[in-house]
């Protein structure tokens, strides 16, 4: 702490009027408290390192998380589309179709099909992340690190112990059996951490193709049937028709996604 001994008036010394005086113990309080300020900061940081190194992951933090993610997504959706749309429609109408897109609520204050085409391109790209499949990814791909961290919460497995590893009928084969043939066969076998590991790489696998075989079914039964039964007239929006390919990947994202938004205003 610097202190205003130095500045004592002195009969040598000029007088110093009080005004001055008022100014140079302002500038040595303002001193003092920048100084004071930077111990806090030294604090808050160490504190944070330690809260960081002794923090265990719990899958119920991945709902706080998903939640702030999908709330940045939407402020950033909109303003994507509030900028492609040169300010024409309100940031709080861009704002809302985001967050319909991406928390999948269909709910519109603004006509999706009024939107330009680069606008809906980008609110399909967010509905397809923000879908229900794919924002269930994240959640395995951290199941799959934990698993090979050998983290294992104690509210998932009540049985399963860090320390031991190995399948129970590797220990009950070692137990009861000497024949080194078969030992050398046991040591072999994956260990659980490896099959859980594979489980959700396979887990994954199955919902990407699953998902995927859904949106090509979906699309091309729609496109053919759009193309082949529709009259392009029932195609029409804002004097226009609408491409029938463009218009199945529309229904197909959103359908699939819970959104159900249209290109049309009226069907």
């Amino acid at each position: 702490m610097m202190n205003n001994f130095g500045f004592d008036r002195k009969p040598s010394v000029t007088s110093v009027t009080e005004t001055e005086r008022s100014m140079v113990q302002a500038e040595i309080n303002m001193i003092n408290a920048t100084a004071d300020a930077v111990i806090p900061l030294g604090i808050w940081c160490s504190k944070w390192r330690k809260f960081w190194d002794n923090y265990e992951w719990r899958m119920r933090h991945y709902f706080y998380i998903h939640l702030s993610v999908f709330f940045c997504n939407t402020l950033l959706c909109g303003v994507i589309i509030w900028n492609i749309e040169q300010q024409r429609v309100s940031y709080l109408d861009c704002w809302f179709s985001s967050a319909t897109c991406v928390f999948t609520c269909g709910l519109e204050t603004y006509d999706f099909g009024s939107y330009s085409l680069a606008s809906q391109i980008v609110l399909l790209i967010f509905t397809v992340i923000s879908g229900i499949t794919v924002s269930t990814l994240p959640a395995i791909f951290i199941k799959i690190y934990r698993v090979k961290r050998e983290i294992t919460p104690d509210e998932e497995t009540l049985s399963s112990t860090i320390n031991d590893n190995s399948l129970p009928i590797t220990k009950l084969v070692r137990i009861n059996s000497t024949d080194p043939i078969l030992a050398q066969r046991l040591r072999l076998l994956p260990s659980p951490k490896d099959l859980r590991t594979t489980a959700y790489i396979i887990l994954i696998i199955l919902i990407l193709s699953t998902c995927f075989t859904i949106y090509l079914i979906s699309f091309l039964a729609i496109s053919m049937w759009l193309k082949y039964h529709y009259d392009p007239q029932f195609l029409r929006q804002d004097n226009r028709t609408v491409d029938p390919f463009y218009a199945s990947i529309v229904i197909t994202l959103t359908g699939f996604n819970q959104n159900g938004l249209s290109l049309w205003y009226r069907i």
